[in-house]
C-alpha cells in the first residue's frame, strides 16, 4: 500500500521530535555533523574575516542548534537564524 505525502510528513515529524532528546549525543553528530560544523566555521572565519559587516547565516535544518551555537560563540560578527521542521529540536536550539 502506498503511503501518502501527509503520512510520510507526519512520520518524519514524529521521528525527529522523538530524536530531539538524544540528538546531541548521537554517534552521527560526533562522527559526521560536528566535524562538518567545524569545517563550516573555518570557512566562514576565512571568508568573514574580510567583511566589515556582520555575516547573516541561515541554518536550515538546524536541529538542536549546534552549528548556530558554534557560530554565535565564535569571533565572527555573525547573525544566525535557525530553522527546523521539528518543534522539540527548535526548542532545544533556543535554549542553547
Amino acid at each position: 500500500m502506498k503511503t501518502s505525502h501527509s503520512e510520510t510528513k507526519a512520520a518524519a515529524r514524529r521521528q525527529f521530535d522523538a530524536w530531539a532528546q538524544t540528538y546531541d549525543r548521537s554517534i552521527l553528530n560526533r562522527l559526521i555533523f560536528y566535524p562538518a560544523y567545524e569545517l563550516c566555521l573555518e570557512e566562514l572565519l576565512a571568508w568573514g574575516g574580510r567583511e566589515a559587516a556582520p555575516l547573516r547565516v541561515l541554518d536550515a535544518g538546524c536541529g538542536t542548534g549546534s552549528l548556530a551555537g558554534l557560530l554565535a560563540g565564535s569571533t565572527l560578527p555573525v547573525s544566525v537564524v535557525g530553522l527546523d521542521y521539528a518543534g522539540p529540536m527548535c526548542q532545544m536550539a533556543a535554549r542553547k
